[in-house]
């Protein structure tokens, strides 16, 4: 009986889903829609809509210094005044990490996040294929780089969720999937982003920085992450599975 696996779909979880379609994933069945009781590698900002589910405690997507989320401004961040910041993303977890991090990392509070792309606004926050790509802005943050300059951890941008009542060989090839995704050829992600506009020293620097394994440091990120971003998200604590 195969192993049903949830892959949220990102460039950061491509790797995960090449290696689930090569012999890696013999007893994996990749699924396209969530489904309550399978396991799921999702962004950490749906953490708090997992009912029934654990966290793992050693597996999960984090990156230190180089993300996919960046901030762009026309001018140095520390020459605005309370600026509205346009958050062009369909990402929750990319939101969480922002807001977490500009007022404490650049030193101002934003005067409003904007989403609709009729409003206007002095900054913008970008991720996934945008987020890499070449732009003529002037100013370039990393958000990740960012996070981890700020709070001392990474930035968890996936987890991985455990059903209750999941066992322990079931669990193990998941994990194990997913750590050999990200250790062997990322070739295919490489060239698949470069497809899709991203430029190629940034790419190469997302894909050189990214880790599959948590540690204590990453554990404590997650936590952290809801704490900062000032939001009333529903999160109580990381129910871990360990």
């Amino acid at each position: 009986m195969s192993v049903h696996l949830f892959v949220q779909e990102t460039l950061l979880t491509h790797p995960v889903v090449v290696a689930a379609s090569s012999e890696l994933g013999d007893g994996i069945d990749l699924i396209n829609r969530f489904e309550h009781g399978c396991f799921a590698l999702v962004e950490t900002g749906f953490l708090p809509q997992l009912t029934g589910y654990k966290v793992d405690a050693g597996c999960g997507i984090s990156l230190r210094d180089a993300g996919l989320a960046r901030f762009y401004s026309p001018v140095r961040p520390d020459q605005l005044d309370d600026p509205v910041v346009r958050l062009q993303t369909a990402s929750l977890t990319t939101e969480l990490l922002a807001r977490a991090t500009l007022p404490g990392f650049f030193g101002f509070t934003p005067g409003a996040w904007v989403t609709n792309a009729d409003q206007p606004y002095d900054a913008i926050v970008l991720d996934e294929i945008a987020g890499i790509s070449p732009t003529e802005s002037e100013f370039a943050d990393d958000l990740s780089r960012a996070w981890f300059v700020l709070t001392g951890t990474p930035f968890v941008s996936h987890i991985v969720a455990v059903p209750e009542g999941a066992s322990a060989d079931n669990r193990e090839a998941v994990t194990n999937l997913i750590h050999a995704g990200f250790e062997g050829d990322l070739s295919r992600t490489k060239a698949f982003a470069i497809e899709q506009g991203a430029d190629p020293t940034l790419i190469d620097a997302v894909l050189a920085d990214v880790a599959s394994v948590l540690t204590g440091d990453e554990r404590l990120a997650i936590p952290e992450l809801f704490r900062r971003c000032g939001l009333n998200t529903g999160f109580g604590s990381v129910d871990w599975a360990t």
